[in-house]
């Protein structure tokens, strides 16, 4: 097999009833085709910040946060489903993530959203820096493998560190 093939998982009618709701959701927002989301990093002393932009009519799942932290909504709306039922989200805002958040969205209107974290150890490389803020992505119904996991990470990104140094593309 070679690198460009995607390696797609067939679960079972016994594995999609076991799997859990946002497990079963994130499969089916995974059979859609797939929708660029531009990453922007920004790396200061102590703080990571990472500028998401998602198109309207998107339908997304976030990655599971392990830490507390703010982000804005700097435009756009969306409708994001909680435990605790839906939440609207209208720019400009502010909020914070718990520990343990995943989140499933339904973008309505073109949306730029930021989130900061601490960055104790001032991790400039952004795989690293999300090693250490969410948790490693595990779905039964997808594979590991296949290429519309994590999808974030093949996402076009800018990694800024400085304004003395020119955004550089990464991959």
């Amino acid at each position: 097999m070679n690198a460009s093939e995607t390696i797609f998982k067939q679960p079972n009618t016994e594995q999609i009833a076991a799997a859990s709701l946002m497990d079963r959701v994130e499969y089916s927002i995974a059979q859609l085709p797939p929708v660029e989301v531009p990453l922007v990093h920004v790396f200061t002393p102590g703080i990571y910040s990472r500028q998401m932009s998602v198109p309207a009519g998107t339908l997304i799942t976030s990655m599971e946060h392990k830490t507390e932290h703010p982000f804005v909504l700097l435009q756009g709306s969306l409708d994001v489903i909680t435990p605790n039922g839906p939440i609207h989200y209208e720019a400009p805002c502010m909020g914070v993530t718990p520990p343990g958040t995943k989140r499933v969205a339904y973008i309505i209107d073109d949306v730029v959203w930021i989130t900061f974290h601490a960055n104790p150890a001032d991790i400039t490389d952004p795989d690293e820096i999300v090693g250490e803020i969410c948790v490693p992505f595990s779905n039964p119904l997808l594979s590991v493998d296949d290429d519309r996991v994590e999808i974030w990470r093949k996402s076009p990104s800018i990694k800024l560190i400085s304004e003395t140094q020119q955004p550089r593309q990464i991959q």
